[in-house]
C-alpha cells in the first residue's frame, strides 16, 4: 500500500524533494555492506567497481537511496545462486552512470519493454514463487525521473544463462528547471 501510495505521490507531481549532497562512494558501500549480510544465504557476492574519488552529487538523498535499494533487491532476487551481482559507477562530465548486473534467468525481449509498468511481473515469475507485487520497478521509473534521472534495462543471453543490466544516469547537480 505505501509503494501504491507514494506511486500515486510521484506520478501526481505532488512528491516533494530534500535535495542535498550525497557521496554516492559512501552510500554504496554502506548499501553494499547490508545487501552482502542478506545474500549470504544465497552465496551472492557483491562487486563495486567505482572510482577512488568521492562522487558527490546533488541530489534527494531519500529517492537515490530508495532505487538503489529496489534494484539490488531484485538483482538478489532474480541472480543464480553462488554468483556475483556487479556495481559499476563512471563519472561522465555532468553526470554519473551506474550499471547494476546480475546472471539469471534473464529479461524476455516482450517483458523488457513492459519491465517499468505497474503491476507487471516477468513470465513464469510466480511459478518460480520469487515474491512481489509488480511495482518495485515502476517505482524505480518514477523516482529516478523525479531526480532528473533516466533509467533502462537489458538483457543478454550467453552460455546458457542471461546478464541483466539496469543502467542509471543521474545529473550531477539537481536542476530545478527540469522538474
Amino acid at each position: 500500500i505505501n509503494d501504491l501510495l507514494k506511486l500515486q505521490e510521484l506520478e501526481s507531481h505532488k512528491a516533494l524533494l530534500n535535495v542535498e549532497s550525497v557521496d554516492l562512494t559512501a552510500q554504496l558501500q554502506n548499501i553494499a555492506r547490508s545487501f552482502e549480510d542478506k545474500w549470504t544465504e544465497k552465496g551472492l557476492t557483491f562487486v563495486v567497481d567505482m572510482p577512488k574519488t568521492p562522487l558527490v552529487l546533488q541530489t534527494d538523498a531519500e529517492s537515490l537511496n530508495r532505487i538503489l535499494q529496489e534494484l539490488l533487491t531484485n538483482a538478489g532476487k532474480y541472480s543464480e545462486p553462488n554468483s556475483r551481482v556487479d556495481i559499476q559507477v563512471r563519472h561522465y562530465n555532468d553526470q554519473i552512470v551506474l550499471q547494476i548486473k546480475n546472471r539469471g534467468s534473464g529479461i524476455s525481449a516482450e517483458d523488457v519493454a513492459h519491465i517499468f509498468d505497474k503491476f507487471r511481473r516477468g513470465k513464469g515469475v510466480t511459478q518460480q514463487a520469487i515474491q512481489g507485487t509488480g511495482l518495485g520497478l515502476a517505482l524505480v521509473k518514477c523516482l529516478v525521473q523525479h531526480i532528473n534521472g533516466a533509467i533502462a534495462v537489458s538483457s543478454t543471453t550467453s552460455d546458457g544463462s542471461s546478464e541483466v543490466c539496469f543502467k542509471l544516469t543521474l545529473p550531477l547537480t539537481f536542476d530545478q528547471a527540469q522538474t
